[in-house]
């Protein structure tokens, strides 16, 4: 299966449209961060480094998973002007304790909440 990303209008800038259970335990995992990656020249490997990178969490064993969205520099631009100028963007601590309970015990136990 092809991995699909959708352009959305929120500050992550794609929206995956495939379940991302974790390959060790089954959780479905959530959004951890999302990081952009713009350069304007091809690496010496010729990969082109103009991306967004996702990365999923899964919040009972750890296990994490990153996404390498390729898309074109006038979006990824846009994106990061949503962002303020600022590469690396993080939910909020109250949008992970509302994805579930336990996600929320284990924030409270850390002192986040």
């Amino acid at each position: 299966m092809k991995d699909k990303w959708l352009r959305v209008s929120t500050t992550v800038g794609h929206e995956k449209t495939f379940p991302t259970p974790c390959e060790f335990c089954g959780t479905e995992m959530i959004l951890r961060y999302s990081e952009i990656a713009l350069k304007k020249a091809k690496n010496e490997r010729g990969y082109d480094p103009r991306y967004n990178a996702i990365e999923y969490k899964c919040w009972t064993c750890g296990n994490t998973v990153v996404f390498c969205i390729h898309d074109d520099m006038e979006y990824l631009e846009e994106l990061l002007n949503r962002r303020n100028g600022v590469p690396l963007y993080y939910p909020p601590v109250s949008q992970w304790a509302s994805e579930d309970e336990e996600i929320a015990k284990k924030l409270e136990a850390l002192g986040y909440l």
